[in-house]
């Protein structure tokens, strides 16, 4: 065998070798650092998105359901949106809480459907009609819902301010004042009438009295006329 010849395995590159070659396919495939710092960088960089779902206001079941409600063609002889589309119109609430508010809200009690439309800032507009309105309540803005906060209820007693106070309590000792002035006022006019009533009774016994006296005068009278000499 010749020392020069090159396929002899003691001649062949040591890095040639496959064990070798693996190891330099790993360090070929490794990022350098500068590219790892760079990849980094980039990560670090990158805003994450807001969860806007967790954050939005949720929209409250009974506002949804009326909205699909009012929304309903099929139902516009029962409830539907007014002309404009910024208020909404019950047309027929006692077929409306028989048929519908069973279905939708299991009660068919129209005076519960109405107190919670007000629990939710919704007002009545006319008169004549179960017309409401509120400004989260717009046809085909079904995203405004979330805007209608229900109302917080209060007792009166703490809704009232001290001024308030004062000026109530001001005003029920008026009326208490006023109130002792009338009975004041009906006991003299009792008074009077007792008073009158007993003037009544002396002038009508007089005017008896009168009578009988003036029936003896009559029947005296009476006696001389038919009997002259009894005149003394």
């Amino acid at each position: 065998m010749e020392s020069g010849d090159s396929k002899h395995p003691f001649y062949e590159p040591f890095f040639s070798y496959p064990i070798f070659q693996h190891v330099e396919n790993q360090f070929e495939s490794k990022p350098s650092f500068e590219e790892e710092q760079g990849s980094g960088l980039e990560a670090s960089l990158v805003v994450p998105q807001p969860m806007e779902a967790l954050h939005m206001n949720p929209i409250p079941p009974f506002l949804s359901k009326t909205f699909d409600l009012v929304s309903d063609s099929s139902l516009d002889g029962l409830i539907s949106w007014s002309p404009f589309g910024h208020s909404f119109v019950v047309w027929d609430p006692v077929e409306f809480a028989r048929t519908i508010l069973p279905m939708t809200f299991k009660h068919n009690n129209f005076s519960s459907f109405v107190r919670q439309l007000n629990t939710y800032g919704f007002r009545k507009i006319d008169a004549d009609t179960w017309e409401f309105a509120n400004e989260g309540f717009i046809r085909g803005q079904k995203h405004l819902l979330k805007t209608i906060q229900r109302r917080k209820s209060y007792s009166l007693s703490l809704q009232i301010d001290e001024t308030g106070r004062s000026e109530m309590e001001g005003e029920i000792e008026r009326l208490k004042k006023d109130r002792n002035v009338m009975m004041m006022e009906v006991a003299d006019l009792q008074e009077q009438q007792y008073g009158a009533f007993q003037h009544m009774e002396l002038v009508k016994e007089r005017l008896h009295k009168a009578e009988v006296k003036q029936k003896q005068m009559v029947s005296f009278m009476g006696k001389i006329f038919q009997n002259p000499e009894f005149m003394p």
